[in-house]
């Protein structure tokens, strides 16, 4: 995944995560192995939105995506799930609430 920053008209973001992830990262298992994902997240505090550029390769279809609180190795609470799904390499949207 390829990530690109989101303008929000007005705003500057309260915090940028960039992340890196790779199919082996996947909880439960079962996902291709040698895909991977980049993922940049803009987070509006103020305003609750989250915005966000996802970029996939080395797939062949992706289902969804959801980032979930936990320790590493361990599958958590989904606390933002994201439209992304199909046959397309990138995604941009925001998310309120």
């Amino acid at each position: 995944m390829l990530a690109f920053s989101l303008p929000v008209q007005g705003a500057t973001p309260s915090s940028v995560l960039l992340v890196t992830m790779n199919g082996q990262e996947v909880l439960p298992r079962g996902a291709d192995p040698n895909g991977f994902a980049n993922i940049k997240i803009s987070l509006y505090v103020n305003q609750f939105k989250a915005c966000y550029t996802l970029s996939v390769g080395n797939m062949a279809y992706m289902s969804h995506l959801e980032i979930h609180q936990a320790v590493k190795g361990q599958n958590g609470p989904e606390v933002l799930g994201m439209e992304a799904g199909g046959y397309r390499t990138t995604w941009t949207s925001c998310n309120t609430g």
